[in-house]
């Protein structure tokens, strides 16, 4: 590539990280149930409609405006948008199967919660509050995921459910460990990216890559609850009883 062309590269397209916003916007849409009848606004509905699908195109879109301007409120957005979409997953997991009162009393406790938390960490900048409310979330969702696949699905369900959870966690450890390195390497890894130039620079953006792959994961986990939470006269789920 021509130097012209680099400089062109640099100065119109945002970073890698801002341009990755397209893998949770594509995932949003792509991992919403499919229907013999669905049409461009039935899945807009349907999006608008699903707490989980709608905060993962949010992850896209704040995700976007955070690393093409590097400002301090779309930073805040884009954290918040994280909280959005794990606080959706875990009130699914474990609501779902509740009566109406309780259900309603465990997602106002909930994001009262969250809300409390988005707050803080806005006015506080404190990204250590952030991460701890993230690292809470995260708990309450791949333990709950675990469980349900084992008590409410057999067979073929629970074998397909298991390889989606391996999926997505696999995704989020390899794009956590790729989020370290390039923390830990940032100078080192720029000036390779320097050498090389484009294209083959973009291999080495491991922070876009990082985007990428928890994108991967959180559309695999939004897949998931999907699955574990459906009725049981749908066939995917079947209770402990029938089991037993």
């Amino acid at each position: 590539m021509s130097t012209l062309t680099s400089k062109i590269f640099r100065i119109y397209l945002p970073p890698a990280s801002a341009r990755s916003y397209k893998v949770p916007v594509y995932y949003a849409f792509t991992t919403l149930p499919t229907t013999t009848r669905s049409t461009s606004t039935s899945r807009i509905r349907q999006l608008v409609t699903s707490p989980p699908h709608l905060s993962l195109f949010l992850v896209g879109v704040t995700s976007f405006l955070y690393h093409a301007t590097l400002l301090y409120t779309p930073q805040v957005l884009d954290g918040i948008s994280m909280f959005l979409l794990t606080g959706s997953l875990v009130e699914r997991l474990w609501t779902f199967s509740l009566a109406p009162t309780p259900k309603l009393l465990a997602s106002t406790l909930l994001w009262t919660a969250i809300a409390a938390a988005s707050v803080t960490h806005y006015i506080l900048c404190d990204l250590t509050l952030h991460s701890y409310v993230f690292a809470a979330l995260l708990t309450g969702i791949w333990p709950r995921a675990m469980y349900l696949i084992n008590s409410r699905m057999r067979g073929k369900a629970q074998a397909e459910a298991t390889a989606v959870f391996r999926r997505g966690v696999a995704a989020f450890v390899v794009g956590f460990a790729l989020w370290v390195v390039d923390g830990g390497f940032c100078a080192e890894l720029r000036a390779v990216r320097q050498s090389v130039g484009l294209p083959w620079a973009f291999a080495l953006e491991l922070h876009g890559w990082w985007h990428v792959l928890t994108a991967v994961g959180a559309a695999a986990f939004v897949r998931l609850i999907v699955m574990v939470t459906a009725p049981e006269e749908e066939g995917l789920a079947v209770s402990a009883r029938k089991r037993q």
